[in-house]
């Protein structure tokens, strides 16, 4: 999460706190529940590689280059699919902009009664 120091002057407005419950509000809550796990997960990658040739051998080595490769295809797929989900993000901020002013105007309209008077020029 990014914030710049002219965030902290300005009000933030409801479409920006919508999309912070909505997106980023999972994104700590999961960053803090695996976060345990980057201590342990790195241990426990050398030590099994350690088990797995020591058990193997070097045949061991043509499954871990295949295992290297499969992660250089995700890491391509994951980018691509990081780009595609920010646009999507940024079209649905659009939307809700959109939503959250239309839905501001019918306020007004319903605090100043005026339903009869742009029913009339709707007919």
């Amino acid at each position: 999460m990014k914030a710049s120091p002219a965030s902290f002057t300005q009000k933030s407005k409801e479409g920006e706190i919508i999309n912070f419950i909505q997106v980023d509000s999972p994104k700590i809550s999961n960053a803090l529940i695996l976060s345990p796990g980057l201590l342990i997960t790195p241990i426990q990658i050398i030590v099994y590689t350690y088990m797995l040739f020591d058990l193997f051998g070097y045949p061991f080595l043509f499954g871990f280059g295949t295992l290297l490769i499969f992660m250089i295809i995700n890491f391509v797929i994951q980018n691509s699919n990081r780009k595609l989900v920010k646009k999507m993000l940024s079209r649905k901020d659009k939307r809700l902009k959109v939503t959250t002013e239309t839905v501001n105007h019918l306020k007004i309209l319903k605090l100043y009664a005026w339903e009869d008077e742009f029913l009339n020029r709707v007919i």
